[in-house]
């Protein structure tokens, strides 16, 4: 699985100078936004872990 930080990585491009008083706050929510969506993809990859060793689990009983 790619990480998290490289996924972010993909959507943020940091080499973009920002006009201040336009860009700014659509720099900010984006940030946020990709935050958002970062920990979610972590609380995803997480729930995955568990099926699995519950799977491995379940596989050891049988």
């Amino acid at each position: 699985h790619p990480s998290a930080k490289s996924i972010a990585k993909r959507f943020s491009n940091e080499r973009l100078p920002l006009n201040e008083t336009t860009d700014a706050p659509v720099e900010t929510y984006r940030k946020e936004r990709i935050n958002l969506l970062v920990q979610d993809f972590k609380d995803v990859l997480d729930q995955l872990d568990a099926i699995k060793e519950k799977q491995k689990a379940i596989a050891l009983t049988q």
